[in-house]
């Protein structure tokens, strides 16, 4: 059996009802690209065929009793009846997808089997099929959930053939407690120093990042425990809802380079519009700027055998500019300080903390904090999350079915209501917004605010005299 990294540990160990910590992902497919042979169940039956063949998919979790050491992964053969799901919409009215989708996101995985789940979805309005997963993050981070998506998508409508029965791993009898229980005290008698190294590692991170703040800008620095209330901050429900959509990847590169700025800084001043008119409408916009949490890949950076290798950095959004081009500089001098920062801290500081702080202390931390409802009284220590995965720049098909929207969903956490991530693929932007509906009730209206705020920064630009921007 594996044991689980403390990155990987990390997102089971803050898991709760009200903070599933799974990534969805939603494909809508044009199936008129596929051949004749095609239909909704042999799309279920060879996906789930592929998907069940995949390492990371064939493998259930073993919890270590009390909690001393992270769990540990045993394998398993995943059913792809128990995995993959077919659903007929009903009603063929307008949103039912969004509506089925946001359901889908709500509900946690099963953690006594492998944890993933799928589902296709037919009979929607306008004749394409949906392709929905989720993963968990223990599982996947953005680099890695992409490799996963690369096993099961082709570059051209002519599918790879499913695996054959002889490739699917058999399943391994679950350990009895005992045995786990003594396999994690062993593990821990063979690697003492473990604590040592992370205390070691986690102190040089607190000096770099100190010596850093000597020389910062405070003007420019994003952090966090200093966010302002807003009303999408606050202690997260069960329930989820999402809504998706596209823009232009041409737009968001054309104002990049009128500006200087990249592509991910445009994507977070487009996000920072369409939340200050959020805020404005319900009169609740601050006079500084919201704090953005920022996954960033260490992939290649960290020496350690993981399935996530992710850290964040803090950008300030000034959602209180009036100007979108000022935003935007804004930005971009936000995220230059907050990759310095970043790189301060080191690729390994979440693991280092987590391998200090045994996972049930943890998951007891992060329950009383989400039980006593703490994010509704304390300063959140963020206020949105933002992710930018780049996908290939070439068009993608589904076991022949062309890929014409794909929309990823990431994980909120207690006191962040609010989620944007976008995948960009074949010229377009995809864009998933996810956010818990007690504190943000409409994520659409987000998503239609990311349009204005584009067609708002490409009327500045044009407008701008050469050279001012």
């Amino acid at each position: 059996m594996e044991r689980l990294s403390s990155s990987d540990a990390w997102f089971l160990d803050i898991e709760s009802t009200t903070v599933p910590m799974h990534v969805t992902g939603l494909l809508r497919l044009d199936p008129s690209t596929a051949g004749s042979h095609w239909s909704p169940e042999v799309l279920r039956h060879n996906v789930g065929a592929k998907l069940a063949a995949i390492d990371s998919l064939r493998q259930v979790l073993v919890e270590v009793p009390l909690g001393i050491d992270h769990p540990t992964w045993r394998p398993a053969a995943p059913q792809i009846d128990d995995h993959v799901h077919h659903l007929t919409a009903r009603g063929r009215r307008p949103g039912r997808l969004g509506a089925l989708m946001s359901a889908f996101a709500t509900a946690p995985l099963d953690r006594s089997r492998p944890l993933w789940e799928a589902l296709v979805i037919d009979g929607l309005d306008d004749g394409r099929i949906a392709f929905a997963i989720k993963v968990h993050h223990a599982i996947a981070d953005g680099v890695t959930g992409l490799e996963l998506l690369t096993q099961i998508l082709d570059l051209s409508p002519e599918p790879t053939a499913p695996p054959g029965a002889a490739e699917v791993l058999r399943s391994t009898e679950p350990p009895t407690a005992v045995a786990t229980f003594a396999a994690a005290l062993t593990h821990r008698a063979a690697t003492p120093l473990r604590p040592i190294r992370a205390a070691a590692g986690l102190g040089a991170a607190a000096a770099r990042l100190a010596r850093r703040a000597a020389d910062t800008d405070a003007e420019r620095a994003a952090h966090p425990l200093g966010a302002p209330r807003t009303p999408f901050n606050g202690t997260l429900t069960e329930r989820r809802a999402v809504a998706f959509g596209q823009l232009p990847l041409s737009d968001f590169k054309h104002v990049a380079r009128a500006t200087d700025a990249t592509v991910n800084e445009v994507v977070l001043a487009v996000v920072t519009f369409a939340l200050r008119r959020n805020l404005q409408r319900s009169r609740r916009l601050p006079d500084r700027s919201l704090i953005c949490s920022v996954p960033v890949s260490t992939h290649g950076r960290s020496m350690k055998q993981s399935a996530n290798h992710v850290s964040d950095m803090f950008v300030p959004l000034p959602v209180h500019l009036d100007d979108p081009v000022d935003r935007l500089r804004a930005v971009h001098e936000g995220c230059v300080e907050a990759k310095a920062v970043q790189r301060s801290l080191g690729a390994d500081v979440i693991g280092d903390l987590v391998e200090l702080l045994p996972g049930g202390m943890l998951r007891l931390g992060a329950g009383l904090y989400s039980r006593a409802g703490l994010a509704d009284r304390l300063a959140p220590i963020h206020n949105v999350i933002v992710s930018n995965v780049a996908g290939p720049p070439v068009p993608l098909y589904l076991e022949g079915a062309e890929v014409v929207g794909l929309y990823p969903f990431g994980p909120l956490v207690e006191g962040t209501g609010v989620n944007v991530t976008v995948f960009s693929n074949a010229g377009r932007m995809n864009v998933g917004v996810i956010t818990c509906p007690e504190l943000l009730p409409r994520p659409g209206t987000v998503l239609a605010d990311l349009r204005r705020g584009m067609d708002e920064l490409l009327a500045a630009i044009e407008l701008a005299p050469e050279g001012t921007t």
